[in-house]
């Protein structure tokens, strides 16, 4: 995975519309979406995560934003999972012809 983006949302200017933030957006490249076990584990934190090379899977929270984080922590474990992108994924990775 390449990338993600938040281009449109509806949350509260100053809180949660922080998710569409360059500067809070920014904080994700380096991470990583999956575990060593590709079980998708990335996940936004209360506080500041460490950098991307020494804590790729976690992401500092928004202040004041608790829900949009939680929301986020949400999005992410279910789309990325089984139950969603993550057979496409594995097949993708696994360098499978569709």
């Amino acid at each position: 995975m390449l990338g993600l983006t938040y281009y449109e949302q509806k949350e509260t200017p100053g809180l949660g519309g922080e998710i569409a933030n360059p500067k809070w957006q920014a904080l994700w490249r380096g991470r990583r979406v999956y575990d060593e076990s590709w079980e998708p584990r990335i996940t936004v934190i209360k506080g500041s995560a460490g950098p991307p090379d020494k804590d790729p899977l976690r992401v500092d929270g928004l202040s004041g934003a608790t829900v949009t984080s939680t929301a986020v922590n949400h999005l992410m474990a279910f789309w990325m999972s089984d139950n969603a992108y993550g057979r496409f994924l594995r097949t993708f990775r696994e360098g499978a012809k569709t």
